[in-house]
């Protein structure tokens, strides 16, 4: 009995330990120069200490906005090429970078958001010094959605676009060690974020995108699939709720955990975009000014109107007085007087709301 019970154990531990460490395996490979249709160039951008993020740059052909990309967990930038192709149609410049452990970026080890999110604030950056003046967005993809939410940009985007991110690691393993474990996964899981310390120094508490999403003041537009079982319809609807500003939620029937550009096509391009340039209209220099002066001039007319209206209304008032004494007669042989009124009823005064 006591030798199944310590199999028993030494088996969870060595699922744990695999767990583990396919979790923070490393996904480089060779990806090459960016295909010649899109017209970009290769960069290398720099992060944390002296290592390196590379990807493709791609600059728009006209003061649209720039759009950041950061893919998800075990792809490359070319997950995102065709995201890039049609947001480089529609005239915004574009950024697609490999997350560190991903693609040709440097690192030794996936870090499940930790020295991803280095690299996203990296590459904003780098983007804004290249775009000059530009608004800038962000499209991230589970785990480059999270990279993003833990990491501080200086400067923030404008636009922020969520799509199938997790609101916590711990979510995000539990849902998928129930699929590939069944009920295994509550004993593994623990076992599993004990040796996350050890491998990169940081606590599993630490990586909880949705305790920083509230502190992204930007428009957000976040995505999921109603099907998704690695994270969840219930999920996505958690970090909707906890955004804040402008915000828009998209649930796509019957889409899973997978790529909602190639799932939603069209629909998806048409979203996005009108999302981006809305909201990247109002973030361009002088939009604010131009919004002010607008609310002046409809001020100003509000303000004639309403006058305009008094004065209408006291014309209206001045003419029945006058038809009143005009129409009073007390004639001297009659016994009998009669005396026609014009009752005049106060008009009621209608504000003309900002």
């Amino acid at each position: 009995m006591l030798l199944w019970l310590a199999l028993a154990i030494a088996l969870v531990l060595l699922l744990a330990a695999a767990a583990g460490q396919y979790l923070v395996w490393p996904a480089r490979r060779d990806v090459g120069p960016a295909p010649a249709d899109i017209g970009a160039r290769s960069v290398s951008i720099q992060f944390g200490h002296r290592q390196h993020a590379a990807g493709w740059l791609c600059h728009g052909t006209g003061n649209v906005g720039a759009v950041l990309l950061l893919h998800e967990m075990r792809g490359d930038r070319r997950s995102m090429l065709a995201r890039l192709r049609f947001l480089s149609a529609q005239g915004f410049s574009v950024l697609a970078i490999d997350l560190p452990g991903h693609g040709e970026s440097d690192g030794q080890c996936i870090t499940l958001g930790h020295r991803e999110a280095l690299a996203a604030a990296a590459a904003l950056d780098y983007l804004a010094h290249e775009c000059d003046g530009q608004p800038l967005a962000v499209i991230g993809v589970s785990l480059g959605g999270a990279a993003l939410l833990l990491a501080n940009t200086r400067p923030q985007p404008s636009v922020v676009i969520l799509e199938s991110v997790f609101p916590t690691l711990a979510q995000a393993a539990m849902n998928r060690l129930r699929r590939t474990m069944g009920p295994l996964a509550p004993v593994v899981a623990p076992l599993m974020f004990v040796q996350l310390p050890f491998r990169f120094g940081i606590s599993h508490r630490k990586l909880r995108p949705i305790a920083k999403v509230a502190q992204w003041d930007c428009a957000t537009l976040v995505i999921g699939g109603r099907n998704d079982r690695e994270t969840t319809e219930a999920e996505t609807q958690a970090l909707f709720d906890a955004c804040n500003g402008p915000k828009q939620l998209w649930l796509i029937d019957g889409a899973i955990h997978e790529d909602l550009h190639v799932y939603a096509g069209a629909a998806y391009e048409a979203k996005v975009t009108t999302f981006l340039k809305q909201h990247l209209a109002r973030a361009r220099p002088g939009a604010a000014q131009a919004t002010q002066a607008t609310q002046a001039t409809r001020a100003t007319q509000a303000t004639r109107a309403t006058q305009a209206t008094r004065a209408t209304q006291a014309n209206q008032v001045a003419r029945a007085l006058q038809t009143t004494q005009a129409t009073r007669t007390t004639p001297a042989a009659q016994p009998q007087t009669t005396v026609m009124v014009a009752t005049v009823q106060p008009t009621e005064n209608i504000g003309i709301g900002l």
